[in-house]
Protein backbone atom coordinates (compact mmCIF):
# COMPACT_ATOMS: atom_id res chain seq x y z
CA UNK A 1 0.00 0.00 0.00
CA UNK A 2 2.67 1.89 0.74
CA UNK A 3 4.23 1.60 -3.07
CA UNK A 4 0.54 2.63 -4.33
CA UNK A 5 0.29 5.94 -1.91
CA UNK A 6 4.08 6.85 -3.48
CA UNK A 7 2.81 6.12 -7.53
CA UNK A 8 -0.24 8.25 -7.04
CA UNK A 9 1.31 11.16 -5.98
CA UNK A 10 3.67 11.59 -8.67
CA UNK A 11 2.91 12.23 -12.39
CA UNK A 12 -0.30 13.90 -13.91
CA UNK A 13 -3.08 13.07 -14.30
CA UNK A 14 -3.02 10.52 -11.59
CA UNK A 15 -6.34 8.97 -10.10
CA UNK A 16 -9.07 11.51 -9.89
CA UNK A 17 -10.92 9.56 -8.20
CA UNK A 18 -8.56 9.44 -5.01
CA UNK A 19 -8.25 13.16 -5.64
CA UNK A 20 -11.70 14.11 -5.79
CA UNK A 21 -13.46 12.82 -2.65
CA UNK A 22 -17.05 12.41 -2.06
CA UNK A 23 -19.60 14.71 0.00
CA UNK A 24 -20.20 13.31 3.06
CA UNK A 25 -22.54 10.38 3.08
CA UNK A 26 -22.60 10.14 -1.00
CA UNK A 27 -24.24 7.13 -2.19
CA UNK A 28 -21.89 4.76 -4.89
CA UNK A 29 -24.04 3.68 -7.11
CA UNK A 30 -22.42 1.91 -10.05
CA UNK A 31 -20.73 -0.80 -8.91
CA UNK A 32 -19.03 -3.29 -10.61
CA UNK A 33 -15.43 -3.55 -12.59
CA UNK A 34 -14.30 -1.47 -14.76
CA UNK A 35 -13.94 -3.06 -18.07
CA UNK A 36 -16.32 -4.54 -20.71
CA UNK A 37 -15.39 -4.53 -24.38
CA UNK A 38 -12.17 -2.71 -26.22
CA UNK A 39 -14.10 0.43 -26.82
CA UNK A 40 -16.28 1.00 -23.34
CA UNK A 41 -16.21 0.03 -19.78
CA UNK A 42 -18.26 0.42 -16.88
CA UNK A 43 -17.91 3.93 -14.97
CA UNK A 44 -17.91 4.54 -11.27
CA UNK A 45 -19.67 7.55 -11.96
CA UNK A 46 -17.16 10.08 -11.23
CA UNK A 47 -16.45 11.18 -14.76
CA UNK A 48 -13.46 14.26 -14.94
CA UNK A 49 -13.12 15.80 -18.60
CA UNK A 50 -10.58 16.92 -20.12
CA UNK A 51 -9.76 20.29 -19.98
CA UNK A 52 -9.87 20.81 -24.00
CA UNK A 53 -13.43 19.38 -24.10
CA UNK A 54 -16.64 21.26 -24.48
CA UNK A 55 -17.55 23.81 -21.75
CA UNK A 56 -20.55 23.33 -19.43
CA UNK A 57 -22.41 19.90 -19.44
CA UNK A 58 -21.40 18.04 -22.76
CA UNK A 59 -23.30 15.28 -24.06
CA UNK A 60 -21.77 11.69 -22.87
CA UNK A 61 -23.08 8.75 -23.90
CA UNK A 62 -23.77 6.37 -21.05
CA UNK A 63 -25.42 3.01 -22.35
CA UNK A 64 -24.67 0.00 -24.84
CA UNK A 65 -27.16 1.64 -27.57
CA UNK A 66 -25.81 5.44 -27.51
CA UNK A 67 -28.11 7.02 -25.24
CA UNK A 68 -26.52 10.13 -23.65
CA UNK A 69 -26.96 10.39 -19.74
CA UNK A 70 -27.47 12.75 -17.03
CA UNK A 71 -24.55 15.15 -15.22
CA UNK A 72 -26.01 13.74 -11.94
CA UNK A 73 -24.91 17.33 -9.97
CA UNK A 74 -27.03 19.51 -12.56
CA UNK A 75 -30.10 18.39 -11.29
CA UNK A 76 -30.08 18.10 -7.38
CA UNK A 77 -33.61 18.07 -7.42
CA UNK A 78 -33.88 14.57 -8.58
CA UNK A 79 -29.77 13.07 -8.05
CA UNK A 80 -29.75 14.67 -4.38
CA UNK A 81 -25.62 15.18 -3.49
CA UNK A 82 -25.19 12.31 -6.29
CA UNK A 83 -22.20 13.36 -9.10
CA UNK A 84 -20.79 12.08 -12.16
CA UNK A 85 -22.95 11.31 -15.34
CA UNK A 86 -24.88 7.99 -15.88
CA UNK A 87 -28.80 6.52 -16.41
CA UNK A 88 -31.88 7.88 -15.09
CA UNK A 89 -33.19 4.78 -13.46
CA UNK A 90 -36.80 5.62 -12.80
CA UNK A 91 -39.38 2.75 -11.33
CA UNK A 92 -42.54 3.61 -12.41
CA UNK A 93 -45.86 3.04 -10.46
CA UNK A 94 -48.49 0.42 -12.16
CA UNK A 95 -50.78 3.34 -12.68
CA UNK A 96 -47.99 4.98 -14.45
CA UNK A 97 -47.93 1.94 -16.78
CA UNK A 98 -51.48 1.24 -17.20
CA UNK A 99 -51.59 4.88 -18.58
CA UNK A 100 -48.74 4.53 -21.42
CA UNK A 101 -50.88 1.86 -22.66
CA UNK A 102 -54.36 3.54 -22.59
CA UNK A 103 -52.64 6.40 -23.77
CA UNK A 104 -50.65 5.21 -26.37
CA UNK A 105 -51.98 6.56 -29.34
CA UNK A 106 -51.17 10.18 -27.90
CA UNK A 107 -47.76 8.83 -26.56
CA UNK A 108 -46.56 7.49 -29.32
CA UNK A 109 -46.27 11.00 -31.03
CA UNK A 110 -42.98 11.21 -28.64
CA UNK A 111 -40.97 9.11 -31.10
CA UNK A 112 -39.92 11.88 -33.31
CA UNK A 113 -36.88 12.40 -35.46
CA UNK A 114 -36.21 15.60 -32.56
CA UNK A 115 -37.50 16.12 -29.00
CA UNK A 116 -40.50 18.27 -28.86
CA UNK A 117 -41.28 19.44 -25.34
CA UNK A 118 -44.87 20.22 -23.80
CA UNK A 119 -46.37 22.55 -21.45
CA UNK A 120 -46.71 19.20 -19.39
CA UNK A 121 -50.73 20.98 -18.31
CA UNK A 122 -52.00 17.62 -18.39
CA UNK A 123 -51.14 14.20 -16.77
CA UNK A 124 -51.25 12.64 -20.74
CA UNK A 125 -48.66 15.19 -21.82
CA UNK A 126 -46.06 14.45 -19.27
CA UNK A 127 -46.44 10.86 -20.09
CA UNK A 128 -46.13 11.52 -23.77
CA UNK A 129 -42.53 13.58 -22.57
CA UNK A 130 -41.80 10.46 -20.17
CA UNK A 131 -41.58 8.38 -23.35
CA UNK A 132 -39.43 11.17 -25.46
CA UNK A 133 -37.18 11.38 -22.85
CA UNK A 134 -37.00 7.18 -22.68
CA UNK A 135 -36.87 7.51 -26.34
CA UNK A 136 -33.90 10.26 -26.29
CA UNK A 137 -32.06 10.05 -23.32
CA UNK A 138 -30.57 7.47 -21.23
CA UNK A 139 -33.74 7.10 -19.03
CA UNK A 140 -33.99 3.24 -17.75
CA UNK A 141 -37.25 1.86 -16.37
CA UNK A 142 -36.55 -0.54 -13.53
CA UNK A 143 -39.67 -3.08 -13.28
CA UNK A 144 -40.14 -6.33 -11.47
CA UNK A 145 -42.89 -8.99 -9.80
CA UNK A 146 -44.27 -6.11 -7.52
CA UNK A 147 -45.78 -4.62 -10.91
CA UNK A 148 -47.40 -8.27 -11.30
CA UNK A 149 -49.01 -8.34 -7.74
CA UNK A 150 -50.10 -4.68 -7.70
CA UNK A 151 -53.49 -5.24 -7.32
CA UNK A 152 -56.60 -5.73 -4.72
CA UNK A 153 -58.67 -8.53 -6.95
CA UNK A 154 -57.67 -10.91 -9.08
CA UNK A 155 -56.69 -9.61 -12.35
CA UNK A 156 -58.44 -11.21 -15.78
CA UNK A 157 -56.10 -12.79 -18.35
CA UNK A 158 -56.17 -10.40 -20.57
CA UNK A 159 -54.78 -7.40 -18.18
CA UNK A 160 -52.34 -9.97 -16.24
CA UNK A 161 -51.19 -10.46 -20.23
CA UNK A 162 -50.63 -6.91 -20.30
CA UNK A 163 -48.86 -6.09 -17.11
CA UNK A 164 -46.56 -9.30 -18.17
CA UNK A 165 -45.52 -7.68 -22.08
CA UNK A 166 -44.93 -4.22 -20.37
CA UNK A 167 -42.69 -6.03 -17.42
CA UNK A 168 -40.58 -8.21 -20.11
CA UNK A 169 -40.24 -5.39 -22.78
CA UNK A 170 -38.93 -3.20 -20.09
CA UNK A 171 -36.90 -5.14 -18.02
CA UNK A 172 -35.04 -6.15 -21.57
CA UNK A 173 -34.75 -2.62 -22.75
CA UNK A 174 -32.91 -1.87 -18.85
CA UNK A 175 -30.90 -4.74 -19.66
CA UNK A 176 -30.10 -3.56 -23.32
CA UNK A 177 -28.87 -0.04 -21.81
CA UNK A 178 -27.11 -1.37 -19.64
CA UNK A 179 -28.58 -2.98 -16.64
CA UNK A 180 -27.70 -0.13 -13.19
CA UNK A 181 -24.26 0.04 -14.64
CA UNK A 182 -22.97 3.65 -16.55
CA UNK A 183 -21.37 2.70 -20.03
CA UNK A 184 -18.81 5.38 -20.60
CA UNK A 185 -16.56 5.34 -23.88
CA UNK A 186 -13.33 5.34 -22.58
CA UNK A 187 -12.28 8.86 -24.69
CA UNK A 188 -14.31 10.96 -21.94
CA UNK A 189 -11.91 9.95 -19.76
CA UNK A 190 -8.87 11.97 -18.74
CA UNK A 191 -7.65 10.07 -15.31
CA UNK A 192 -6.01 7.01 -14.90
CA UNK A 193 -7.89 4.95 -12.20
CA UNK A 194 -5.47 3.55 -9.46
CA UNK A 195 -5.74 -0.07 -8.61
CA UNK A 196 -8.08 0.42 -6.04
CA UNK A 197 -10.23 1.91 -8.56
CA UNK A 198 -10.11 -0.31 -11.26
CA UNK A 199 -11.85 -3.36 -8.76
CA UNK A 200 -15.86 -3.46 -8.25
CA UNK A 201 -17.13 -0.77 -5.87
CA UNK A 202 -18.63 -1.93 -2.90
CA UNK A 203 -22.36 -2.44 -3.50
CA UNK A 204 -24.77 -0.43 -1.53
CA UNK A 205 -26.28 -1.39 1.42
CA UNK A 206 -30.13 -0.88 0.92
CA UNK A 207 -31.42 -3.29 3.33
CA UNK A 208 -34.35 -1.21 4.82
CA UNK A 209 -33.99 0.09 8.36
CA UNK A 210 -36.96 0.08 10.85
CA UNK A 211 -36.50 3.07 12.03
CA UNK A 212 -40.04 4.71 12.99
CA UNK A 213 -39.28 8.13 11.35
CA UNK A 214 -38.97 6.78 7.91
CA UNK A 215 -42.18 8.00 5.88
CA UNK A 216 -43.60 5.38 3.41
CA UNK A 217 -46.99 4.81 1.54
CA UNK A 218 -49.73 3.75 4.16
CA UNK A 219 -50.90 1.32 1.52
CA UNK A 220 -49.24 -2.11 1.54
CA UNK A 221 -49.05 -2.55 -2.21
CA UNK A 222 -47.99 1.29 -2.38
CA UNK A 223 -45.43 0.67 0.12
CA UNK A 224 -44.03 -2.47 -1.37
CA UNK A 225 -43.22 -0.92 -4.78
CA UNK A 226 -41.70 2.22 -3.12
CA UNK A 227 -39.67 -0.50 -0.79
CA UNK A 228 -38.74 -2.19 -3.93
CA UNK A 229 -37.51 1.56 -5.90
CA UNK A 230 -35.52 1.66 -2.85
CA UNK A 231 -33.92 -1.62 -3.02
CA UNK A 232 -33.39 -1.62 -6.31
CA UNK A 233 -31.14 1.58 -6.00
CA UNK A 234 -33.36 3.78 -7.93
CA UNK A 235 -33.32 7.39 -8.36
CA UNK A 236 -36.96 8.20 -8.63
CA UNK A 237 -39.78 6.59 -7.99
CA UNK A 238 -42.75 8.12 -10.63
CA UNK A 239 -46.47 8.11 -9.21
CA UNK A 240 -49.47 10.52 -9.66
CA UNK A 241 -51.01 9.13 -6.40
CA UNK A 242 -50.64 12.29 -4.24
CA UNK A 243 -50.63 9.68 -0.86
CA UNK A 244 -47.71 7.99 -2.22
CA UNK A 245 -45.82 11.98 -3.58
CA UNK A 246 -46.08 12.40 0.61
CA UNK A 247 -43.63 10.10 0.85
CA UNK A 248 -40.94 12.36 -1.01
CA UNK A 249 -39.64 14.29 2.18
CA UNK A 250 -38.53 11.79 3.96
CA UNK A 251 -37.48 9.25 1.68
CA UNK A 252 -35.39 11.93 -0.70
CA UNK A 253 -32.93 12.43 1.73
CA UNK A 254 -31.66 8.94 1.80
CA UNK A 255 -31.23 8.89 -1.85
CA UNK A 256 -35.04 8.23 -3.79
CA UNK A 257 -37.13 11.11 -4.83
CA UNK A 258 -40.52 10.12 -5.02
CA UNK A 259 -41.85 12.25 -7.86
CA UNK A 260 -44.91 12.82 -10.66
CA UNK A 261 -43.94 12.41 -14.56
CA UNK A 262 -44.74 16.18 -14.62
CA UNK A 263 -42.15 17.14 -11.33
CA UNK A 264 -39.58 14.86 -12.81
CA UNK A 265 -39.23 16.16 -16.45
CA UNK A 266 -39.94 20.29 -14.61
CA UNK A 267 -36.86 19.33 -12.55
CA UNK A 268 -35.07 18.39 -15.60
CA UNK A 269 -35.99 21.19 -17.61
CA UNK A 270 -35.61 23.59 -15.11
CA UNK A 271 -32.05 22.59 -14.78
CA UNK A 272 -31.37 22.63 -18.65
CA UNK A 273 -30.99 18.90 -19.04
CA UNK A 274 -33.86 18.72 -21.73
CA UNK A 275 -32.65 21.82 -23.89
CA UNK A 276 -31.69 21.25 -27.34
CA UNK A 277 -32.08 17.70 -28.69
CA UNK A 278 -28.70 16.25 -26.88
CA UNK A 279 -29.34 13.12 -29.05
CA UNK A 280 -27.03 9.95 -29.32
CA UNK A 281 -25.25 8.07 -32.21
CA UNK A 282 -28.11 5.74 -32.31
CA UNK A 283 -30.08 4.90 -35.36
CA UNK A 284 -33.37 6.93 -36.32
CA UNK A 285 -35.34 5.15 -36.04
CA UNK A 286 -34.49 2.84 -33.00
CA UNK A 287 -36.24 -0.34 -33.48
CA UNK A 288 -35.04 -1.58 -30.48
CA UNK A 289 -36.89 0.64 -28.55
CA UNK A 290 -39.53 1.12 -30.78
CA UNK A 291 -40.69 -2.70 -30.49
CA UNK A 292 -40.22 -2.37 -26.72
CA UNK A 293 -42.93 0.19 -26.65
CA UNK A 294 -45.84 -1.80 -28.98
CA UNK A 295 -44.90 -4.89 -27.56
CA UNK A 296 -45.29 -3.80 -23.72
CA UNK A 297 -48.21 -1.76 -24.47
CA UNK A 298 -49.81 -2.20 -27.64
CA UNK A 299 -53.46 -4.45 -27.98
Amino acid sequence: MSNFTEASSIGSPGCRRCALAPRRGQLRFFDDGPFVDESRFLHDGAVILDEGDELGWPSIETSHCGRVGFWLERTPAVFGTRVGVGPLLVMPDTNILIGIREQLDEVEGALIIHPLWSARETLVDALRDLVQLWWWRDLRFVVGPQHLEDSRKPLSPERMQAREDAVRELEQDFRERGGHQAVVHEEALTDEPCPVHCVPCAGLDQRLEAATHWRWPRDDLDRALVEAAYDAGCHVFLTADKGVLKSHASLFSRGLAVLSPGQLLAALDDSGELDGTRGGNFLLPDLSTLSRLYAGFSD
